[in-house]
């Protein structure tokens, strides 16, 4: 026994002894500065110009170095020729002291001042291991200039709604073409696009340069208005780069920014329907508007126009009221000049004035698809005089612009009918007509929910049964899961539906609710018609105005029952 310890002792001092041994060799063969892994780039490079980054590996052990490759991780706004983010450059073997070089040619983007970093890694399996062994190396990359020389240019002061001219000019400063090249345009949410020079390669605020020659330059032309108030600052930006589609993005290769001065308007102009910018109207309304004016400007402004121009359908031109002003259909446009307004000759600093006039809303709907819906209007009027404010360009006139929208209510409505011989229900109607004190007799009463332009919530409809009136718990509906109630106390009915779209029941089938009731007049009935359900409500919420809908309908008459056999005399209780 004690043998066999001492056996097994020896054999595990030996195992270890040629552990460390071997451990030893090859941390000889693998140890620092064995295996070298180098690269050479530049620390500062110019946006968009193709870089080499040159990387060494050097095997300066006695085993083959197998499955050698190097991986390149390359910051966000950096690509390969190939537009490869991840480029892997596939070493294989490298022979005991073999030094293999390989170049790789990077494009870095970006603005000046943005540092990119470079992370790569050297991966190999010695000859005789197992494992794969890596070697990292990192760097960062400088974005010191552009490969475009990018300027914007244009007024220093503007008036709002006073049209512009911008200009962007670009040149390629580099030796290399580039394909795929956007000039980008940034401008303020309250800049007015109007036109370019170069419309055929505009898409939205891009334009398509496409391939760019060396040294090669260019430049763009465009123009537009600012509809915001004076005395502020608005930035423009016009950006160039590589729009790569497929992968969504925008490699910035320059910027260039320019700042526009938005001088006070002398001229002020303010326009109201029903004393709102934002108004929501009924058909059949009639809108009136109110156009304020006052020169604000140190000088007498000359020569005033103002024009009121009409946006959308329902309009009723027939009977617009334009007081004093010219209405010229063609172009839905009101006109007053110094010749209808004697003061617009010259209005002096300070002074002030309104013109008033009304126009109604048509009384009619127009709704022919489910398209026509949530409708706007809009009425835009403009002011203008050409005596030119000191600073701006001599040419330059002197206008304001104030707008106004009109939203149109849905146009909700109940129609309410009834029916002793009903064949448009499966529920049976009991006793005889005309209607006799004592005796019972019921009627089907339908109600159809007609609902024009814009969905509407929470519709609730009411009515109650006078007092010889019962509701017979028969009732069917157009749809499914209706929300139907009766409170035998109050003898009210409750007909709720969440929502209407827009146009139900006038282009599709119409939301309807079928209840029976059954009437026993009494003597103080006797000859005369007699109410079978008592007055109706219906409320709701406009989806689109956002207002509250409240309408009320009359009684529903024994003697307004529409079978075609009968005549109004049936509905006149008999003794």
């Amino acid at each position: 026994m004690k043998n066999n310890s001492t056996k097994l002792f020896v054999f595990g001092m030996l195992t270890t002894i040629l552990l460390i041994v071997g451990g030893y060799f090859g941390w000889k063969l693998l140890s620092p500065g064995s295996v070298n892994f180098q690269i050479e780039s530049p620390k500062e490079v110019r946006a968009g110009e193709i870089q080499k980054i040159k990387f060494v590996c050097e095997n300066n052990t006695r085993l083959v170095l197998s499955n050698s490759q190097i991986k390149i991780q390359l910051p966000e706004n950096a690509y390969d020729q190939e537009f490869n983010s991840s480029p892997v450059i596939i070493l294989g073997d490298i022979a005991p002291k073999e030094i293999i070089e390989k170049e790789i040619d990077v494009n870095f983007f970006g603005l000046t001042g943005d540092k990119l970093k470079v992370n790569s890694s050297f991966e190999y399996k010695p000859q005789g291991f197992s494992s794969v062994f890596k070697k990292d190396q990192n760097f960062n990359v400088l974005i010191n200039g552009s490969a475009f020389n990018l300027n914007i240019s244009g007024p220093n002061q503007v008036l709002p709604e006073t049209s512009f001219d911008m200009n962007v000019m670009w040149n390629n400063q580099s030796q290399q073409d580039f394909e795929h090249l956007v000039l980008r345009l940034n401008y303020p949410e309250e800049f007015n696009f109007g036109f370019s020079d170069q419309e055929v390669i505009r898409n939205g605020n891009d334009f398509d340069l496409g391939f760019v020659k060396k040294l090669e330059q260019g430049n763009i032309k465009f123009s537009g208005n600012m509809s915001s108030q004076g005395g502020e600052n608005k930035k423009f930006e016009a950006l160039v780069g590589i729009n790569l589609e497929d992968k969504d993005e925008f490699l910035v290769m320059g910027k260039a920014e320019s700042v526009v001065s938005l001088v006070n308007n002398p001229l002020n102009l303010d326009l109201l329907i029903n004393e709102r910018s934002i108004y929501s109207a009924s058909l059949g309304e009639t809108l009136n508007v109110l156009a304020h004016y006052k020169n604000n400007y140190g000088v007498p402004l000359n020569n005033m126009v103002l024009k009121v121009v009409f946006e959308g359908d329902y309009f009723d031109y027939k009977k617009l009221l334009p007081n004093k002003g010219y209405f010229t259909f063609g172009n839905k446009t009101i006109t007053w000049n110094e010749v209808q307004i004697p003061a617009f000759a010259t209005l002096n600093p300070g002074q002030e004035g309104n013109i008033a006039f009304s126009i109604p809303i048509s009384d009619n709907f127009d709704v022919k698809t489910f398209e026509d819906k949530n409708i706007k209007l809009g009425i835009v009027a403009t002011m203008e005089s050409l005596t030119p404010p000191i600073g701006l360009e001599e040419n330059s006139k002197i206008k304001a612009t104030s707008s106004a929208t009109v939203k149109l209510n849905a146009g909700l409505s109940l129609e309410i009918s009834g029916f002793f011989k009903d064949n448009k229900t499966t529920i049976s109607n009991c006793g005889t007509l005309p209607l006799k004190v004592g005796q019972k007799t019921c009627y089907t009463v339908h109600m159809k929910v007609k609902n024009y332009l814009n969905a509407v919530n929470d519709v609730v409809i009411t009515t109650d049964l006078p007092y010889y009136a019962n509701y017979t718990n028969k009732y069917s509906t157009s749809y499914t899961n209706a929300d139907f109630t009766f409170d035998t106390f109050s003898k009210k009915l409750i007909w709720k539906l969440d929502n209407l779209p827009a146009n139900s029941g006038v282009i599709s089938k119409p939301y309807e609710l079928i209840f029976q009731v059954e009437v026993a007049p009494t003597i103080s009935e006797a000859n005369q018609s007699i109410p079978i359900i008592n007055q109706t409500s219906i409320s709701a919420v406009d989806a689109f105005t956002q207002n509250n809908i409240n309408k009320a309908y009359r009684e529903l008459m024994s003697n307004k029952i529409y079978d075609a056999t009968l005549n109004a005399s049936y509905g006149r209780v008999q003794e």
